[in-house]
C-alpha cells in the first residue's frame, strides 16, 4: 500500500510539474506577487522582443526565487544581467556522451540539408564540441566555428575540433566576428539567454546564419528543484513571431523532415525533437 501511494504521488508531482502546456501555463497562473515582481524588475524582455510579442517578460516561474543558486546579477549600462558562473558547473555540463550529438548530424544528412557540398557550419552552443568533430570527421575540408561561453567546455572537446572553438558571450554583440556560415546550428541555447539581452542574441543568430538555421528553443520550466537555467522560455508559436520579426522565414519542409527522421533515432534528445526547426534568412537580412 504504501510503495502504490508513493507512485500515486509521485505520478501526481510529475503531472503538476509536467512540461505540458497545460501544467506549464497552470505554474504561471500560480506565481506569487514576489515572483511576478522579482521577474518585472530583473527578468524582462529586450524592446525588440517585447515590440514583437507584445508582453513584458517570459511566462512567470512559479519556482524562481526558490531554485538554487539564487540568481545574481550585474548591472549593464543600467541593464540586469545575469551573473552565469554558479549556475553552470563543469560536472554537470561537460558532454561525455557523443551519441546524441552525432544522431544529430546523421539526421541532418538524411534531410538533406547537410552535404558533401556545404562550405561552412558554426554550432553556437557547442558544449563540448561533439557535433563539430562528428561534421568534421565526415566533411573534412568544412569550415567550422563553435562558440561557446565556457572555457572548460572548450578543454572538454575532442582535440581535433579544440583550436574551432571561440569563448565568446551570447549576450554581447558579436557583429565584429566572422559570419556568415552556410548553417548555423543552435540548440538548447535560447532559454539561458536574459531576456532583456535577446534583442542581442538574435542579432548574433542574424550575423552568424549565411543561409540556414537549425534552432530549438525550449518552451518549458522544469520542475521546481532545478537550477534557475531556463529564463527565457517561449512557446512555439513566440518562437515564430521573434524569429520572423527577425527576417528569418521556416522552411517547413526540412523543419518536417527532421522531426519526422529524429523519430526513428532513440539517441536523439527528445527535447530537441520538441522545438527544433529550420530558417532560412531572409531578403530582409540580405
Amino acid at each position: 500500500m504504501t510503495n502504490l501511494k508513493g507512485k500515486v504521488k509521485n505520478r501526481i508531482l510529475n503531472w503538476f510539474y509536467g512540461t505540458s502546456k497545460f501544467t506549464q501555463n497552470i505554474n504561471s497562473v500560480f506565481a506569487n506577487k514576489s515572483v511576478r515582481s522579482f521577474t518585472k524588475q530583473f527578468l524582462y524582455f529586450s524592446p525588440g522582443v517585447v515590440k514583437t510579442l507584445g508582453r513584458d517578460t517570459p511566462r512567470y516561474d512559479r519556482f524562481i526565487l526558490n531554485r538554487q543558486p539564487r540568481l545574481e546579477f550585474e548591472d549593464v549600462n543600467g541593464v540586469p544581467r545575469i551573473k552565469i558562473d554558479a549556475l553552470y558547473k563543469p560536472s554537470e555540463e561537460i558532454r561525455e556522451d557523443a551519441k546524441p550529438y552525432i544522431s544529430l548530424v546523421d539526421v541532418l544528412l538524411e534531410s538533406g540539408i547537410l552535404h558533401a557540398k556545404v562550405s561552412s557550419l558554426i554550432d553556437i552552443g557547442c558544449t563540448s564540441g561533439h557535433l563539430l568533430s562528428n561534421v568534421r570527421s565526415r566533411f573534412p575540408e568544412i569550415r567550422l566555428k563553435g562558440l561557446e561561453i565556457f572555457n572548460f567546455l572548450k578543454e572538454s572537446a575532442p582535440p581535433d575540433v579544440r583550436r574551432n572553438i571561440e569563448i565568446v558571450d551570447l549576450r554581447k554583440s558579436l557583429s565584429s566576428s566572422e559570419g556568415n556560415y552556410e548553417i548555423a546550428i543552435c540548440t538548447e541555447v535560447g532559454e539561458h539567454i536574459d531576456p532583456m539581452w535577446l534583442d542581442t542574441f538574435l542579432d548574433n543568430l542574424v550575423h552568424f546564419t549565411g543561409k540556414y538555421l537549425i534552432l530549438s528553443w525550449s518552451r518549458t520550466y522544469p520542475g521546481p528543484l532545478a537550477p534557475p537555467q531556463h529564463v527565457s522560455v517561449l512557446t512555439t508559436k513566440q518562437m515564430c513571431q521573434v524569429m520572423e520579426a527577425w527576417g528569418f522565414r521556416q522552411n517547413v519542409g526540412y523543419t518536417d523532415s527532421i522531426q519526422a527522421l529524429s523519430e526513428n533515432d532513440k539517441n536523439f534528445f527528445p527535447h530537441w525533437r520538441e522545438s527544433i526547426s529550420v530558417w532560412e534568412k531572409s531578403e530582409k537580412n540580405d
